[in-house]
């Protein structure tokens, strides 16, 4: 009888032991689901106009502080990659549509494509070594855009890989521009912020 019983109070210590066990699995790993969740959150900023918006990483891209001359020029947002071994510059201008609308009507293009003639003509005498490498049309924000990608050479030599984005929204034009010397690294930072650009108003 005295077998049975302390048989009887092992086997409930064994179940309570993996119960426990099994809770402190579950809970960890909630936790650490919870934790990573959390994180992701605590990682996505989201640049907010009264005109538009997108979502960037702060893991990826610290945003500085824009002067009063990139005030005046246009500029709205400024950021460099964290990795200085893989630097990246994305900026984004506005400027107001009104004359470039007027000449493309004069000219009878579509202002977009005017805008990229214009870059054509103009960047082989601004940046060295220009060589254009693709031209497509793309949606921004659910408006029709315009992607155009080139490389140039800066001053030491080194080949820089530069996107240039067109959007047309409300009277203003909408240059988005990411310059990178490995294309191959920054393509989901390019994509993320493009894909989650939404116009308010």
């Amino acid at each position: 009888m005295v077998k049975r019983t302390l048989f009887g109070a092992l086997f409930v210590v064994v179940i309570l032991i993996a119960v426990s066990f099994t809770f402190f699995v579950v809970t960890n790993r909630s936790k650490t689901t919870s934790d990573n969740s959390h994180s992701t959150e605590l990682q996505t900023r989201e640049f907010l106009s009264k005109e538009f918006t997108f979502k960037y990483s702060a893991e990826d891209l610290k945003p500085e502080i824009l002067t009063d001359i990139d005030i005046k020029d246009g500029f709205v947002f400024r950021a460099k990659g964290n990795n200085i071994d893989k630097p990246i510059l994305i900026t984004v201008r506005t400027e107001d549509a009104t004359k470039s609308v007027k000449a493309a009507t004069v000219l009878k293009k579509d202002i977009l494509e005017m805008l990229l003639d214009n870059a054509r003509k103009l960047y082989p005498g601004r940046y060295g070594s220009f060589k254009e490498l693709s031209s497509k049309n793309t949606l921004i924000g659910n408006k029709d855009g315009r992607e155009f990608v080139f490389t140039y050479k800066n001053k030491e030599g080194t080949v820089i890989t530069q996107y240039l984005y067109l959007v047309t929204n409300n009277q203003k034009i909408y240059y988005i521009v990411f310059q990178n010397i490995q294309p191959n690294h920054f393509q989901s930072i390019l994509q993320g912020i493009i894909n989650s650009i939404t116009f308010i108003s």
